[in-house]
């Protein structure tokens, strides 16, 4: 009975922290985004929803990921709201369908 505790107790630590919960993930400035995420580019749809920006990879599939926008290029993106764009910058991923972009190069795909 005690391991089938303890291993229930540990399946259900491990899902939390696969699923983000764990709070060094929040509330990280930009220069601490900068040291700890990968430069990369993102292709996807801009959306807006209430004050913040998003760009949504495979915005039409169950697969889709969405990237919260932070930093200069916010408002620059929010101009471009309903449009593909491809993006480069620096990325913080929260969970498998979520994270932080710091943008920093906006190229837009269609018109």
């Amino acid at each position: 009975m005690i391991k089938l505790l303890l291993n229930f107790t540990i399946i259900t630590l491990l899902l939390l922290i696969s699923c983000g919960v764990s709070p060094s993930n929040e509330n990280l400035s930009l220069n601490d985004m900068k040291n700890a995420s990968n430069y990369s580019r993102l292709e996807g749809l801009v959306e807006i929803k209430g004050n913040e920006v998003f760009i949504t990879v495979n915005p039409n599939c169950k697969c889709r990921r969405s990237f919260k926008v932070v930093g200069s290029k916010k408002e620059e993106l929010k101009r471009l709201n309903g449009l593909f764009v491809e993006v480069e910058g620096y990325i913080k991923n929260y969970t498998p369908w979520s994270g932080e972009i710091l943008v920093k190069k906006i190229y837009i795909l269609e018109k």
